[in-house]
């Protein structure tokens, strides 16, 4: 695919690579220039990390867990189950 270069030296990454890769508005890409005028360019691997993070932060008080489920905290209902495992 090609792209154009804007006046601000900015490009425009196209809609089918976008979705391809997830890239998003404001993350962050590595870009790289290598010796046969070619360029990379790479999502950023502690974005992800982060997004990650975020998506998954708070899990272990969801209701839809076995614990919440259970009416417990995930401590108490992790004792409970090997209390019950090992007798």
């Amino acid at each position: 695919m090609n792209t154009t270069v804007s006046t601000k030296y900015q490009i425009v990454i196209p809609k089918d690579v976008r979705k391809q890769l997830n890239i998003k508005p404001g993350q962050k890409l590595n870009v790289r220039a290598l010796a046969n005028n070619s360029i990379i360019m790479q999502k950023d691997i502690a974005l992800d990390n982060a997004t990650f993070i975020q998506k998954y932060t708070g899990v272990i008080k969801r209701a839809d867990t076995a614990w919440g489920k259970a009416g417990m905290d995930a401590t108490k209902w992790l004792r409970k189950q090997r209390d019950e495992d090992w007798g």
